[in-house]
């Protein structure tokens, strides 16, 4: 029983390292739910190259992200999680258009 219990505490790093990280396909759909096309696109090209693309966990984070993009972008009432998810996307588009400019070479 012991041997057991220490197994499944042992696997238990490995299992939940193994989980997809669904972050970009929440970014996804919130840019493309917010008419952000460009920064959603560039989401969806990572989602693409990290395979996630078909999945259904993806595609189910993507559909929940894409109608809570329309509605944060439409105004309204905000509650704190909505701060936090809108402030994702903001942080992604920052760094994007960053990596854009930087890679402009303007100087700036």
């Amino acid at each position: 029983m012991r041997f057991l219990v220490v197994a499944s505490l042992l696997l238990l790093p490995f299992t939940a390292s193994a989980a997809p990280d669904y972050k970009y396909c929440e970014i996804t759909g919130l840019a493309l739910g917010a008419d952000k096309e460009f920064v959603g696109s560039v989401a969806a090209r990572i989602v693409d190259k990290q395979g996630l693309t078909g999945e259904s966990g993806c595609q189910a984070v993507w559909a929940d992200a894409y109608q809570k993009g329309k509605r944060l972008s439409a105004g309204g009432q905000w509650s704190k999680l909505d701060m936090v998810t809108w402030q994702k996307l903001q942080d992604f588009e920052t760094k994007v258009l960053d990596s854009v400019i930087n890679g402009m070479q303007l100087g700036l």
